[in-house]
């Protein structure tokens, strides 16, 4: 199980960023097996999940009904991960995809420190946070920290 969290800030109407970012969401989603689930959130200064209560299986006819959801969406507003972040850490999948372009709150980092970490006592295990920073080498910092910190991967995207 995956969760997307995609950045549709602003900055991403940027040199065809958005647009970019979708056709590779998309690519992704496609690649997955028919028994694998997914999910997909939007965000700029709020989260937008995709019309569904949790991950779906990568059927043709989910991925279908993203992909036109996917192609409708616009880049506005601010950047602010966070409450995206902590929506896909609720779904316990098992990984995470984190694409940003922009600078965001520190806070973030803390936040997800304290929310994603292993509990024995309830049996709660660590997801791994995988960070795409998209373009701008301002991001790399923050988004290297995040994955770090959830035994993720960083890949920086030009």
């Amino acid at each position: 199980t995956f969760v997307y969290v995609v950045d549709a800030s602003d900055s991403m109407n940027e040199n065809g960023k958005f647009d970019r970012a979708r056709y590779e969401l998309l690519r992704s989603i496609e690649q997955l097996a028919s028994d694998q689930k997914f999910f997909v959130i939007f965000y700029n200064d709020a989260a937008y999940p995709m019309d569904a209560d949790e991950p779906v299986l990568a059927t043709e006819k989910a991925i279908s009904k993203v992909a036109h959801w996917v192609n409708q969406a616009e880049a506005d507003n601010g950047t602010n991960p966070l409450p995206a972040l902590l929506l896909a850490l609720s779904m316990r999948p098992d990984a995470i995809y984190f694409l940003s372009d922009g600078q965001f709150d520190p806070v973030t980092v803390q936040v997800l420190r304290a929310r994603n970490k292993p509990t024995k006592r309830i049996g709660q295990r660590q997801i791994p946070i995988h960070t795409i920073a998209f373009v701008d080498y301002m991001t790399i910092g923050i988004m290297r920290t995040i994955a770090r910190d959830s035994n993720g991967e960083h890949r920086f995207v030009r």
